[in-house]
């Protein structure tokens, strides 16, 4: 069943590490309503739940979540 909504989890990570929050609340609400069509009501109603902690500013956004490593650095010449 999760190969089904695949594309569209996908998409919602591209955009996700792309920082482009409109296009994730977008696809969001479609994966939202294809689960609504598909009869998964309770898991669309906990994504929606997700979806307002995140506009009040409590959850945690993906592009912040995630933070590259350091690059090493020689100590004697600051090069990378």
């Amino acid at each position: 069943m999760l190969m089904k909504y695949l594309p569209t989890l996908l998409k919602i990570i591209e955009n996700g590490f792309s920082a482009n929050t409109t296009k994730v609340a977008s696809y969001t609400k479609v994966l939202v309503d294809k689960l609504n069509n598909d009869g998964d009501q309770k898991t669309a109603e906990k994504i929606l739940r997700l979806i307002g902690r995140e506009a009040m500013g409590k959850g945690v956004s993906p592009a912040k979540a995630f933070t590259p490593p350091a690059m090493p650095v020689d100590r004697d010449s600051r090069f990378l």
